[in-house]
């Protein structure tokens, strides 16, 4: 038995269930467009996940190591994407007129599946898991590349489990949300995403 494949698991287990960043997104995109919102931006995170296994697999994330620049305007990027989402929604909540849901949902689907991507990748606290805490769990005694890319599929998949449940039970509980206030569902999915945004800047 694998023992370090089963401890491995479990870590990340516990670590997807602690609501972190990409819980907060996918929670505020399941109150604001739903299920499918929320699995679009799921979707998101799962290339970028396989974006840094494929790091992690040939070594290429020692380059932005070397170069901790180039990290950061990722970062940076991600976190000004966050914000003019946040705007979007404030912008709509805060409308004295009808709430302006045409506006938002023109390129929702674009816009829910590159904002979950670019939470990942400008999230310091991902890079690291993928580049250095993974290989941790590796047993150099064998075949490295194997064991990287089966370690790196069972993350993704325990991590996309419960990130669907997460939206999944935000859906539930969106139609009480939005029954008291459509301005205060896209005003409250805003704020959640201001959230992110000032995680992502001093993390």
């Amino acid at each position: 038995m694998n023992y370090n494949l089963l401890v491995f698991s479990f870590t990340v287990l516990i670590i997807s269930l602690v609501p972190g960043l990409n819980v907060m997104l996918i929670v505020s995109q399941s109150i604001h467009g739903g299920m499918k919102s929320s699995t679009l931006s799921v979707l998101g995170i799962v290339a970028s996940n396989l974006i840094y296994l494929v790091l992690s697999l040939f070594g290429l994330g020692v380059i932005l190591l070397k170069f901790p620049q180039l990290f950061q305007v990722i970062k940076y990027g991600g976190v000004l994407f966050t914000l003019y989402s946040a705007w979007l929604m404030l912008k709509a909540g805060f409308s004295n007129g009808s709430v302006p849901g045409e506006e938002l949902k023109t390129d929702s689907r674009g816009r829910y599946f590159v904002q979950g991507m670019l939470t990942v990748v400008s999230n310091p606290k991902s890079f690291i898991f993928w580049v250095t805490v993974l290989p941790g769990f590796v047993n150099p005694a064998t075949d490295i590349l194997p064991q990287v890319g089966l370690f790196g599929v069972v993350a993704i998949l325990i991590d996309t489990f419960v990130l669907l449940s997460y939206g999944y039970l935000a859906g539930i509980a969106a139609p009480v949300i939005q029954r008291r206030s459509k301005k205060g569902q896209y005003i409250l999915s805003g704020l959640i995403l201001v959230a992110v945004a000032v995680w992502l800047w001093f993390s």
